[in-house]
Parts: structure tokens; C-alpha cells; sequence
């Protein structure tokens, strides 16, 4: 005997046909939501080359492309170089192939601040840290710094009265609690120009320049990086997903 469903019956059957049109639904959402994920992450700007590398840097740009600005005045080293290894682990680490981010350290010389005034910069082991974000065009993608610094430790500034060095002035510390901002990492002829500002820096000042604090220093990066083999010979880096 043929059955007869009633309405009670097709009211189920409904609710069944929608909660599985739910599901599917839902399944494929999940599955997009990954495809597209896996797409972001595959867009990451990245370091390559043929073997790992060490870097080596120098400046570009005009005025205060290359700073550190803190209590209304800028300290500029024309001439320094940048040197760069892995950001993790062992410190002079060569950084691997496919690496998304790196040291980029400044070695600051013949350093004067905006008065004129000769100046020495120590870094005492603190590392500005570049990290590669997404594509912005075809060899250009954004990133990320940052100013990381050991334990207890800062970079240090001291401001002399002449070119002799002979009275220090006054000692500006900077880094104490780091900082971050935004940097732009560029493929250029057989290396990567990378830039940008870090921000909020904090740092202190003591001696005839006055005592203070602030959490407003900035240090202003731009230079043309390359990439030394493990042998130290030159060898072409870029930047791609």
C-alpha cells in the first residue's frame, strides 16, 4: 500500500533539503575562505636568491631620509653603511632563501646633529628588523620595521662641543622599548632598496643639553641593499611572493 505522507511529513523533508543546502553552503565558504587565505600568505614579500646571504647597505635619498630625530633635533650620518643577517637565533646568522624578514643595522659614522654639532651613535647591539608585507606592484611590495635592542640595553648618542671630541656635551639614549612603522622594500638592478620610517621610539636625554624623555623618537632608514654569499662575493637578491 502506498504510504501517505501528510504535512507534518513534507514539513520534515524541508527542513532536511534546507539544512543541507546550509551545510553546503557552509562547506564551500570554509573552502574559499582557505584558497583565499592561502593566497595572502602566498603574497608575502620574501627574500630570494640562490643561497643564503649576508647584507650589505648604503644610503640613498636626500636629507633626513637617513635619521634619528628625537627632542626636535636630527642626527645625520652621511655615508654610513647597513649590514644584515637573520633576525632569529644566532646573531651574523646568514639569512636563508625565502625568509620574510631580516636585520638591516645601521654603522654610523661622521655623524652631526641638526646644530652642527659632532656626534657618536652607538648602537650596542640593537638591530632595526625589516619584515616584507604584501604586494603593492610588480618588484614592490610593502613591509614593516622595527628597532629591536637587547636586554637593558639601547642605542646611545653623545653630543660633542667640537670636532675634536674633546667635552661631551650631553648622551641621548634611544630604544629602550623599541618601536615600529612602515617600510617599502623596492627590487632594483640585482638588489632590493629598502626605506621607511620607524616611530615611536622612545628615548632619554641627560647632561648640558638639558634631561628629558619622550616616546616620540623616529629613525628615518633609506638604502640600497646587496647580498654577499657565503664566500662574502657578491650574488643578486630580490624580493618576491
Amino acid at each position: 500500500m502506498a504510504s501517505i505522507r501528510g504535512p507534518a511529513n513534507r514539513k520534515e523533508e524541508q527542513m532536511i533539503l534546507t539544512l543541507k543546502s546550509l551545510v553546503i553552503a557552509l562547506a564551500a565558504a570554509l573552502a574559499l575562505g582557505a584558497v583565499l587565505a592561502s593566497a595572502a600568505w602566498a603574497q608575502q614579500g620574501v627574500l630570494t636568491s640562490e643561497g643564503p646571504v649576508t647584507l650589505v647597505g648604503t644610503e640613498v635619498g636626500g636629507p633626513g631620509a637617513n635619521a634619528v630625530t628625537a627632542f626636535g633635533a636630527s642626527i645625520e650620518c652621511p655615508g654610513s653603511i647597513y649590514t644584515g643577517h637573520k633576525a632569529e637565533v644566532t646573531p651574523h646568522e646568514l639569512i636563508p632563501s625565502g625568509a620574510t624578514k631580516g636585520t638591516l643595522t645601521p654603522h654610523f659614522k661622521s655623524c652631526t646633529e641638526s646644530g652642527g654639532l659632532p656626534v657618536t651613535v652607538d648602537m650596542n647591539g640593537c638591530d632595526l628588523i625589516i619584515e616584507g608585507g604584501e604586494t603593492i606592484e610588480a618588484g614592490k611590495y610593502s613591509g614593516t620595521g622595527s628597532l629591536l635592542c637587547p636586554l637593558g640595553k639601547s642605542v646611545q648618542a653623545t653630543v660633542f662641543s667640537s670636532g675634536s671630541h674633546a667635552l661631551k656635551l650631553c648622551t641621548i639614549s634611544a630604544g629602550a622599548q623599541g618601536g615600529s612603522g612602515a617600510a617599502t622594500l623596492t627590487n632594483t638592478a640585482g638588489g632590493v632598496k629598502v626605506s621607511g620610517t620607524i616611530t615611536g621610539v622612545s628615548g632619554a636625554k641627560s647632561g648640558l643639553c638639558g634631561s628629558g624623555s619622550t616616546s616620540e623618537g623616529q629613525i628615518h632608514f633609506s638604502a640600497e641593499v646587496e647580498g654577499l654569499n657565503s664566500d662574502g662575493e657578491p650574488t643578486e637578491i630580490s624580493v618576491s611572493d
